[in-house]
This record gives C-alpha cells, structure tokens and sequence, in this order.
C-alpha cells in the first residue's frame, strides 16, 4: 500500500501545483475542504503477535495538504512559543522537555524528604496531565487566541482546523462513516 505522502512525492510534477495551490487557499482565503480535515484512525500492532487491544496504539492518518497548511502554521509560531507558553509548561517549546519536569519532582521529593516539611504539612500531589488539550473546549480555545491578540485571520484558521475535522474509524480493512467531534477536541 502507498502512503498519499509517497504518492505526492513520486508524482509531485504532475500533482505539486494543485497541491500548493489547495494549500495557499487554505492560508490565505481560511476554507479547508471537509475531504481534507478527514482524518482516518486505525489502530497498528506494538508487538509481532498482538492478542489483546493493549497490544495496539491508534494512529491518526491526516491529509498531507492538512499537514503541510497546519505545519506552516507551527512555523509561523514557534518563534513566539516562549513568550505564549508559560515558563512553567514543559510541552511545546523547543529546548523544554520532560526530562525538566522529572528533575523538578526529584527535586521537590528530595526537599520533603529531607527538610522539616513533616512538621509543616508540606506534601506533593501528581495529577496526570497527560490529557489535557484532548478536553479542551472550542470556545477557549478561540477565546484564549483572542485575548492573546492573534489576528483575526490566525483566529479564523484555527477555528476552521479544528470545528472542520471529521474522524473516519479503519476496521478490518473498512472505513466508517465520519465521526464529527463537538465541543472538544
């Protein structure tokens, strides 16, 4: 089976230019096809002789014009990430890592097991995180943009990357009709 990534690269001559300019479209006019916000979720095997859905993670298969139009987005970003995220979130910003969150918490359960933090009802709580931005609402989300000035073009591109997208399920070599998601992402 051919990815539709290797299929544009092979045949980038003849496909290239429509393929740019159903991109540009997006950037610059802010509609995206419904076809092209259609991602397909399939489940592929992490062991050779998977006998229980744990030994399956799901993968999302997105258009490759989406992943271009969205990657330029990033890019345009990425040079105000730290002056958006928080100093305090690891995720998202080159150069911030897990690995700095794990030298944090050794850090602090050092400092209680070591200080007089018994005597003070000092004490650390984890929350698994791990989740989050799959709860997050449209409407904060835009709002969010909004308060932090983006244009109103950025605003509207967002909006349309992510109330547009529909969900295919592959089973069994099938595709389901398309799941469209409401409020959260």
């Amino acid at each position: 089976m051919v990815s539709q990534q290797s299929f544009i690269k092979k045949n980038w001559d003849i496909v290239g230019k429509d393929v740019t300019l159903e991109t540009l479209e997006f950037l610059n006019g802010g509609h995206i096809l419904k076809e092209i916000n259609n991602t397909f979720i399939t489940m592929i095997p992490k062991v050779d002789s998977p006998s229980s859905i744990g030994d399956y993670r799901p993968i999302s298969l997105c258009n490759v014009i989406y992943k271009i139009a969205s990657k330029v987005l990033v890019n345009r970003l990425k040079p105000d990430m730290n002056t958006l995220v928080s100093p305090f979130q690891n995720g998202f910003v080159h150069g911030r890592g897990a690995h700095d969150n794990i030298i944090m918490a050794q850090e602090i359960t050092h400092t209680l097991k070591t200080s007089k933090c018994k005597e003070t009802g000092m004490a650390a709580i984890t929350i698994d995180m791990s989740k989050a931005f799959n709860m997050i609402r449209w409407d904060f989300l835009l709002k969010l943009v909004e308060v932090l000035r983006f244009p109103h073009h950025w605003i509207h591109l967002i909006k349309e990357c992510v109330t547009t997208v529909q969900y295919s399920m592959i089973v069994y070599g099938q595709t389901s009709e398309p799941l469209k998601p409401h409020c959260v992402l």
